[in-house]
């Protein structure tokens, strides 16, 4: 039996297909509490002169109850955290504030509900998700969508920021869209498509450490994507102020399919001021934007953001205020990560940055292949060899990074993470069987010691069920978690 001391959000299918807002009202309320938080010279004029805010926006918030939209209580709710609402919400922010809810709410209902139609890769999945939920703090693990794939279009980036959480190299050069690669690109869509299911394969993105728009043709690839799904791709770039009429002809083109949300990274304050004129609110109402200039936005702490605080570190300063103190990450992909340039594949899963994953994830296996026949064969042995559900009994066990655990009698193990804790009550349970976890071991060795009166057999099964909930992991070579 297990037990959580988190809240969950429902998980039920609240607006069905209706995925972007088309309210004008949601548009503007969402720009003003945009600019509140990226924009500097924004806070102290909308202080300074509140009614022009009103009326430059059209907002359907009266003047005098403007400065309760703003409350940082406001701002945080807009960025999907939740909690209760005051009693005096103006009510167009009580309806902006309640899409966004019901937002989140799909995240998580796609999140849990979904997954590959691959029987191991679908195991492998659950428990790498359950394995977060205790790694990660709570506003990282409920944002993870942990997708199917992420598929680059380009070697590197050119976009070169400094906070980069996954150490994108420089440019070198970018996948075309010739007849015999878009044969092969396509190829490679149908075989994902395959191994894991229309429902959970349509939810993968075209990029990683590559800037989607550093392809040229990048519009071909995302029209190659909906043909095969049915959808557009979520597109994240920090290159949106570079060519304005090419990113407005883009979400002109998503927004003509069925989408989900787009993020544009916002890297220089003279970035943002160039989307926010050329963009109406209504046109960005399905963006989010990620400003990393701004101090009211943090950054996740992992990669080229990592290295640069170890460094700051290092010389006894403090590390830039955005970045995150806690272990964090950004990767979302709980699936394969394929490079078209380099004709790589890697299947992986977000893990706090560490030095041991400091881009802030786990790799479980890589190939190359050449054409699609070869990417079939390494993605279905990728998805193979993640192994059985059940624990073999020369699997080495041991708790994952962050998870600690306890004994709580009668037979209850009481794991601690990061921002939840998880009871799990086993007639096999002891404490000296808590305590051997401590000591990463293979399966058989940990039953063989652990003097239970149930037998080799109950211990097993114990383990089996400290797997599934990610209280322990797999940690060899050849059997990942």
């Amino acid at each position: 039996m297990i037990q959580s001391s988190n809240i969950q959000l429902p998980t039920e299918h609240p607006w069905g297909d209706c995925e972007v807002p088309i309210s004008s009202e949601y548009g503007r309320i969402k720009r003003l509490l945009d600019l509140y938080r990226m924009d500097e010279d924004f806070r102290e004029a909308f202080h300074r002169t509140p009614r022009l805010v009103v009326e430059s926006l059209g907002l359907p918030i009266a003047a005098e109850d403007l400065h309760k939209a703003v409350h940082p209580h406001y701002v945080a709710l807009s960025q999907g955290r939740t909690g209760p609402l005051p009693e005096d919400t103006p009510p167009g922010l009580a309806a902006y504030l309640a899409l966004r809810d019901r937002q989140q709410a799909e995240r998580i209902r796609r999140r849990d509900d979904i997954g590959p139609s691959h029987a191991r890769l679908a195991a492998w999945r659950r428990r790498q998700i359950a394995r977060c939920r205790l790694q990660l703090p709570s506003e990282f693990y409920e944002t993870i969508m942990h997708g199917p794939f992420a598929i680059e279009l380009s070697s590197g980036c050119s976009a070169g920021c400094w906070f980069c959480a996954v150490s994108a190299q420089e440019f070198k050069g970018h996948f075309p869209h010739r007849s015999q690669e878009a044969t092969l690109f396509r190829g490679i869509l149908e075989a994902l498509h395959e191994l894991q299911g229309t429902e959970f394969a349509r939810e993968g993105v075209l990029y990683w450490a590559t800037d989607p728009l550093d392809n040229p043709e990048y519009e071909h690839f995302l029209d190659d994507f909906v043909r095969e799904f049915g959808r557009a791709p979520t597109t994240t770039t920090s290159l949106a102020a570079v060519d304005i009429e090419r990113t407005r002809r883009l979400l002109e083109r998503i927004s003509s399919h069925p989408c989900w949300f787009q993020r544009f990274s916002i890297v220089k304050k003279r970035d943002l001021r160039s989307i926010m004129d050329a963009f109406t609110p209504e046109e960005t109402a399905n963006v989010e934007f990620l400003p990393a200039f701004s101090k009211l936005q943090p950054l996740t702490r992992s990669g080229r953001a990592l290295e640069v605080a170890v460094r700051q570190d290092a010389r006894g300063k403090e590390a830039p205020e955005q970045l995150l103190e806690q272990e964090s990450t950004c990767a979302c992909v709980t699936g394969f990560l394929v490079n078209m340039v380099e004709r790589t594949v890697s299947l992986i899963s977000p893990h706090p940055a560490t030095p041991e994953a400091p881009h802030g994830y786990l790799e479980f296996g890589r190939g190359s292949f050449t054409d699609v026949g070869e990417f079939e064969q390494v993605v279905n042995g990728l998805a193979d060899a993640v192994g059985d559900p059940s624990l073999d009994p020369d699997d080495v066990v041991g708790l994952p990074h962050g998870v600690r655990v306890s004994f709580e009698a009668p037979h209850v193990l009481v794991a601690h993470g990061q921002s939840c804790t998880l009871r799990l009550q086993h007639p096999a349970m002891n404490e000296s069987l808590v305590r051997s976890l401590a000591r990463p071991t293979t399966c058989l060795e940990f039953a063989s010691g652990a003097h239970d009166t149930l037998g080799i057999a109950a211990v097993f099964d114990l383990l089996n069920q400290l797997h599934g909930h990610g209280v322990i992991s797999r940690t060899t070579k050849d059997a990942r978690p």
